[in-house]
Formats: structure tokens, sequence, C-alpha cells
């Protein structure tokens, strides 16, 4: 029964959308049942296949040793578990997400999910999102300092981070006196890009070859197709769109990959920019679901564009 709903779900989606499921053993199931058993790889990623579109919701993350019986053989929510190893191996290629136990439940205190302990798992299996409700005096229905609270008072040093093999961006840590698990989680669950360079280099027939270096250091991957842009935005306004050569579903944790477009030479008085809208019609042009860059740029929003101005 669960299979027919789940093939009703995926067909009623987009083709290039997912749907999510709490454990690995439930997707393995399922898959079994629509005829698709097979696991996530590079060369599978991102496309209509069932297996490729059933992504993985933890909503007991971190609540004990058993992630409150999502991983439930030993070694339980760690690697060595054939389940979180599974998730561990297919989250660049699909969406992770979770939330912690309601704190009346008992679940996700602070000895099985401080801050450290959660930024670690967060970078393991890829998570994208999570949730801001469970467990936090603010949001749950305990008004009491929980797990999320925690977090906001525990610091996280560069020091931590490299000890874990975790990325980042050292400029993030510049010029401000530390950073809280809290903030680190919060800006680097799914992707963080940042733009590391821009070359510029004249081409035939006065052209101008552009490529620009993006580096991920975010916990996750852009899911959902996007073709990144180059736009020229002119004086008056108005923009010219040159699209790079990349989706942007390679921008896995950690990579840098290159973008390129040639455009003409550019005339006295026009800017260049970065545009990563999603290739959802629908939303192409909607600003709050395109690409910020995580470098300190200015940011324009022209004719529903989200510009990063180079």
């Amino acid at each position: 029964a669960i299979a027919a709903l789940m093939k009703a779900t995926l067909t009623m989606l987009p083709e290039d959308r997912f749907t999510m499921l709490r454990c690995m053993r439930y997707k393995t199931r399922i898959l079994k049942e629509l005829g698709d058993d097979r696991e996530i790889t590079a060369a599978t990623a991102f496309t209509p296949a069932p297996h490729a579109r059933i992504g993985f919701y933890n909503d007991g993350t971190l609540a004990g040793p058993t992630d409150g019986g999502t991983f439930i053989t030993k070694p339980y929510g760690a690697f060595g578990n054939p389940e979180f190893d599974r998730v561990a191996r297919e989250s660049p290629y699909m969406p992770v997400g979770g939330e912690l136990f309601w704190t009346k439940q008992g679940g996700a205190k602070m000895e099985f999910a401080n801050g450290l302990k959660a930024i670690q798992r967060f970078h393991d299996q890829h998570y994208s999102l999570f949730s801001l409700v469970h467990g936090f005096s603010e949001q749950d229905y305990n008004p009491d300092p929980w797990t999320i609270d925690s977090w906001k008072q525990t610091v996280v040093t560069p020091q931590d981070l490299t000890s874990r093999g975790i990325p980042f961006d050292p400029d993030y840590f510049a010029d401000v006196p530390n950073r809280t698990t809290f903030e680190f989680i919060r800006d680097y669950l799914g992707y963080r890009l940042k733009l590391e360079s821009l070359h510029l280099q004249a081409a035939a027939d006065g052209q101008t070859k552009l490529t620009a270096k993006i580096h991920n250091v975010g916990f996750g991957t852009p899911i959902n197709r996007r073709t990144p842009y180059f736009v020229v935005l002119a004086p008056n306004g108005t923009c010219r769109e040159y699209a790079a050569n990349l989706d942007c579903r390679k921008f896995l944790t950690g990579s840098t990959q290159n973008l390129e477009a040639t455009i003409p030479a550019l005339k006295p008085g026009e800017r260049l920019a970065l545009w990563f809208p999603d290739a959802s019609p629908s939303i192409r042009q909607r600003p709050e679901f395109a690409i910020r860059l995580a470098n300190a740029l200015e940011v324009k929003v022209v004719d529903g564009r989200l510009l990063n101005l180079l």
C-alpha cells in the first residue's frame, strides 16, 4: 500500500522533483515493489527513475543512539550501520533533512545532540534542511531551554571543524569574536556557494571569455535543476543573459567548478553579474528561489532576477 502511495506521489510530482522518507529500510522495500531496487549513484542521480527521486527525512535526528528508531541495528546511528552508510552514499544526490524529537517526548537531549555532533551528522549525511521548531524553546511547546537553545550557546572554532574534516570558508570566521554551532548549522545547511575567482579573457571577434570559479562549502548539493547565467546589466536596467556550461547539481560538497561563457565585450557603464535561477518556468524569475552567493557582493533584483553583481 505504501509503495502504491509512493508511485502515485512520484507520478503527481514533476519528474525532476523529489519526495522523502524517514527510514532507508522503507525505501528499500518500496523500491522492490516498484521494480527499481537500486541505489543512487553519480550515473543515475537526478533522473526520473523512482530510486533517484526518493530522499531521506529523519524525524528522529540524534534522538538517542538509534535516532529514535531510525537506525535499529548496531552500531545504530553511525558509520557501520548499513542504512546509515547508504544514506551517506546517496545523500550528495538527494534531499536530506530532519528534526529533533519534541522535548516532551524526552528525545534529542544535549548528550546525544550537542552542536558539534549535529554539525558532524549534517556534514556526513549532507543535510539540506532541518526543523527550527522541535527542541527549541522559542518554537516547541516546552518553554524550557533545550537542544537548539544549547546550540546557540556553544562556540565552534576553525580548529573544531578542521579536526573533524568539515569544509568551511575561512572568511566566515573573519572579523567576528566567535561563531556558535547554531550559526554554523544555519549558514551551512544545504549548499553554500562562494565565488573564488573571476577571469576575463579576450576572445575572437571582439568577444570576451568569462570563467568564474565557484566553491561549495555547504553540507549539501543544489538538488533542483538550475542553469547559471552570466548577466550583463546595462545602465538603463535591461539585462542580457548568457548561459554557463554547468548544471548546478554538479556542485557537490567541497567541490570547485568552473562556470564558462563567451559574451560580447562589455561597453562603458555595463555591469556583469551571476544569476542562479530555478529552472522551473513558474519560479524562474522569483528572486526568493535563486541562489545568493556567500561573498560580500552587492545584490540587486532586476525584473525578478536575483543578480550577484561582480
